[in-house]
């Protein structure tokens, strides 16, 4: 129900962001602002629920953690998109106010803050990177492993991969970004 609320929060968001956009007489991606706050916090929670799947040991054999973290992978790869487009849009910000006529020539303070922001930027960036190359690592042990032991035949006694798949992750649906995946995308 939360993650469903978080959906809902995120379409709000946009149509909010539609709506100023069009009092301000913006174009309708210039004014972005609730609905990348809202999925960002849905992410955080769609990785969360990923990170309880795992600790609670939901997901224990090789098989499904193999899935847990080839999913968890791909939302981290959606935060690093969102938040490459919201540094990138900072950015554009800053440079297109100086532009103006009648800006303030930026003081050592601004320039510093700036150069903090962009520093901060790339540290996000390369954590991101580095949780996604962690999380793609331990896909690959676990599908190795899973190869390996042969404990693919008689994990899914009660169910196929393809159904676990698609319970494991039907909370995920209500988002449209990023797009749910199928069993079939993951194989």
């Amino acid at each position: 129900a939360l993650l469903l609320d978080w959906a809902a929060l995120v379409d709000d968001g946009r149509a909010a962001d539609g709506l100023a956009a069009a009092a301000l007489r913006l174009g309708p991606g210039d004014c972005r602002y609730l609905g990348p706050w809202a999925l960002r916090h849905a992410l955080y929670l769609m990785e969360w629920t990923l990170a309880l799947d795992v600790a609670l040991d939901l997901a224990v054999t090789p098989p499904d953690l193999e899935q847990v973290f080839w999913y968890w992978e791909y939302v981290l790869a959606a935060r690093a998109a969102l938040a490459s487009e919201a540094g990138r849009r900072r950015v554009l910000m800053r440079d297109s106010l100086a532009r103006q006529p009648d800006a303030p020539v930026p003081t050592d303070d601004d320039r510093a803050r700036d150069a903090l922001a962009d520093a901060r930027d790339a540290a996000r960036d390369a954590v991101l990177r580095a949780r996604r190359c962690v999380c793609r690592a331990l896909h690959l042990v676990c599908a190795r492993r899973a190869a390996a032991d042969g404990s693919d035949a008689g994990a899914f006694v009660y169910s196929s991969r393809r159904t676990r798949f698609a319970k494991r992750f039907a909370a995920f649906a209500c988002f449209r970004e990023p797009p749910p995946v199928s069993f079939e995308d993951y194989q």
